[in-house]
């Protein structure tokens, strides 16, 4: 009947083995599909995503008024297999994927609260003051790994706070209101 290594399951003949060579190279080919094929799959599957808040666009926050990042994809960017509307991207491929989101203000006071939020809860967060003197806000940056099962949805939420009026997003430079996703290995 012959054997199958350990590791790959892959069907090696038993030298006692009476079928015809034939019957013996296919079920070698069979086990070698059955053993590598699954792991290989895993392995070459590509889920990306590069998205942007469109250049040039206007985009305001009133104060203490929380909002959904309006990234989408424009010159540059991509979707490889995700999908992602109205700035929220749905998993569709279980594994453990890599997040990144970036926005740029033009508060220069109080600060900016940049959420990377999953299923409603936020997960990675970052603060960021305003410069004294009108110098303006570096970008804010929220980044995490998650272990991720189809239907999960991602979205980055903005709050501005301390500041009086409204606040733009900065849409001069599309670079640096970016969300990226990265699947890093299928499950």
């Amino acid at each position: 009947m012959g054997q199958f290594t350990p590791t790959s399951n892959v069907w090696y003949p038993d030298l006692t083995d009476p079928a015809k060579l034939n019957t013996l190279l296919a079920t070698m080919a069979s086990s070698i599909e059955s053993g590598l094929g699954a792991r290989m799959t895993k392995q070459e599957t590509v889920k990306s995503l590069l998205g942007s808040v469109t250049a040039g666009s206007t985009w305001t926050l009133s104060n203490g008024v929380e909002a959904t990042v309006p990234y989408s994809i424009n010159a540059g960017g991509y979707n490889d297999g995700l999908t992602f509307s109205g700035g929220t991207v749905t998993i569709t491929t279980p594994g453990l994927y890599y997040f990144n989101a970036s926005v740029l203000t033009t508060q220069t006071n109080g600060y900016v609260d940049l959420q990377l939020q999953r299923n409603g809860g936020t997960f990675s967060r970052a603060l960021n003051p305003g410069a004294p003197a009108g110098a303006g806000i570096g970008p804010s940056t929220a980044a995490g790994i998650f272990n991720c099962v189809a239907g999960d949805t991602f979205r980055v939420r903005v709050l501005i706070q301390g500041t009086t009026g409204s606040v733009a997003i900065n849409t001069l430079y599309a670079t640096y209101n970016v969300l990226s996703v990265v699947l890093l290995k299928a499950l």
